[in-house]
């Protein structure tokens, strides 16, 4: 089990391609917290770990977005500490025929703190429902964050290019990323969000699903 200073890891949450996720406590005052941890440290796996840390706290005080607790670089294992939803991602809501009012709800969520994003250059390249998280109040009320900045890009101009190469998951990625020197902006996250929302939706990635959901607004 790995040794986090002021948190007690309770349990794994799972793996990624170059991070491990572990629900932790911390020792002052008991929250709860989700512990990443950098699998595999060569360079590139230290500089998406870097820009996602750095992007986090960027956003503090963006509600719509994750809290960063704390990030520890000279650490071993290099670490990210960070609010965890106890409510889970929007995966789950896929295929349950959740109401579209709760969907519109989400996104709006989800919108508003891509829009914090962008203002200052950033853009997360990485939005589906498994990055959009549920987090739940002592009320029981829900609010979506935007989660995993494994793919993120900030405002760096004095070290490497914003953009290089594709990024994301198929599906949800915009079309003009395929062509080659396409570079990744704002709008290409504003299109992965609709096909998020698409999915949410219907179920599916496909336009035509829309049609099996008499109760969607056409303003929707």
């Amino acid at each position: 089990m790995i040794s986090i200073p002021d948190f007690k890891i309770l349990r794994a949450l799972g793996q990624g391609g170059f991070g491990q996720v572990h629900l932790a406590q911390r020792v002052s005052d008991g929250v709860a917290a989700a512990i990443k941890v950098l699998r595999l440290p060569n360079d590139d796996n230290v500089r998406r770990f870097y820009r996602e840390a750095k992007l986090l706290h960027q956003q503090i005080g963006n509600p719509y977005v994750v809290k960063l607790y704390k990030a520890d670089f000279n650490h071993s294992p290099q670490y990210i500490a960070m609010e965890y939803c106890s409510g889970g991602a929007l995966r789950d809501w896929v295929g349950q025929r959740i109401d579209w009012l709760e969907i519109v709800f989400a996104l709006s969520n989800a919108a508003a703190g891509l829009a914090k994003i962008h203002e200052v250059g950033g853009f997360h390249r990485d939005i589906k429902p498994d990055n959009l998280l549920i987090a739940l109040g002592q009320d029981g009320s829900k609010i979506i964050k935007v989660g995993d900045f494994g793919l993120a890009r900030v405002p760096d101009t004095t070290s490497w290019p914003m953009t290089t190469s594709p990024a994301g998951t198929r599906g949800y990625m915009a079309p003009e990323l395929w062509r080659v020197g396409a570079q990744y902006d704002a709008p290409c996250d504003v299109y992965s969000l609709g096909v998020t929302g698409l999915e949410l939706l219907t179920g599916g990635l496909a336009p035509q699903g829309l049609s099996q959901r008499a109760d969607i607004p056409p303003q929707l």
